[in-house]
Formats: structure tokens, C-alpha cells, sequence
């Protein structure tokens, strides 16, 4: 576990320098990689961080988020577990995923899922209804900034 927090540590450094600049990012970071479950104000202030953004408390990043259209109706309570399906469809909007036509068409979260699976963001293994701990989220972000460049 404690490697997975090097590496990210040393991916927030060199690809996110907004959140690299902002220790508690660094703190948060360490505690989600301890936790079994994330939640979704982890993924929230997760996701804004990995947009180059400053946290600034789980309303102020979800109006971010909806204001680029990750969040939009998607019921997200700050202590709610996330699961795979749920992240998955806020990655594929945020990455503009194309590349499945069941999530062209339908966009839910069941086939955002498959569309991250195929593009290497998640394992292909398991459903969207199963749950993400600190460490799975760490490593979906790790790959979802790698693939956005950053700042979108």
C-alpha cells in the first residue's frame, strides 16, 4: 500500500503541480490509499484535484464538476461508498469516451464502466455495482490524468 502512495505522491508532483503545491492533497492522498471503501467525496475532491483545481469543499466541487458536465445527474451524498459505476461514468464523461457504442448510446453507468475497462482506466474484471477502495480510486485517477494530460 505504502508504494501505491509513493507513486502517487510522485505522479501528483510531476503531473498535477496545482495540487502538488497543496499539502493536505498530499495528506488526503495518504489517508484514502489506507481506506478499504472510498466514498464520494473522496472521488469528488479526487476528481478536481486531478483537473489541476484546489478542493474547496464537497458543494463548491460538485458545482466545478456539474459545471463541466461530470456530475450532472448523478445523486452523489459526500459519505455515500463509490462503486465502479459510478466513477466510471463521471471518468468517461470527463474524458469525452467515445469509443463504446453501448455508452454512445445509452451513457449509464453500466456501460461507462465497460467503455473504462476497454480503455485500460479499470479492470475489466467485476461489475459496476462493486465497490472502490482508496487504492483502486488512487490508481483510476493516476490512469484518468495520465490519459486527460492534466487540466481539461
Amino acid at each position: 500500500m505504502k508504494y501505491n502512495l509513493l507513486l502517487a505522491a510522485i505522479l501528483l508532483l510531476a503531473g498535477f503541480p496545482a495540487a502538488a503545491q497543496d499539502a493536505g492533497s498530499l495528506a488526503f492522498v495518504n489517508q484514502l490509499d489506507d481506506k478499504a471503501s472510498a466514498t464520494w467525496g473522496d472521488a469528488v475532491r479526487f476528481f478536481v484535484l486531478t483537473m489541476g483545481g484546489q478542493s474547496a469543499g464537497f458543494r463548491k466541487d460538485i458545482q466545478f464538476l456539474n459545471s463541466r458536465g461530470i456530475s450532472t445527474d448523478i445523486d452523489l451524498v459526500e459519505g455515500d461508498i463509490l462503486r465502479k459505476g459510478a466513477a466510471a461514468l463521471m471518468v468517461a464523461r470527463y474524458l469525452k469516451l467515445s469509443d463504446s457504442i453501448w455508452y454512445s448510446i445509452f451513457g449509464t453507468q453500466r456501460y461507462a464502466f465497460r467503455a473504462c475497462a476497454s480503455a485500460g482506466i479499470m479492470p475489466a474484471n467485476g461489475s459496476e455495482r462493486d465497490i472502490i477502495s482508496g487504492p483502486e480510486l488512487i490508481e483510476i485517477m493516476r490512469i484518468t490524468g495520465e490519459m486527460s494530460g492534466g487540466d481539461r
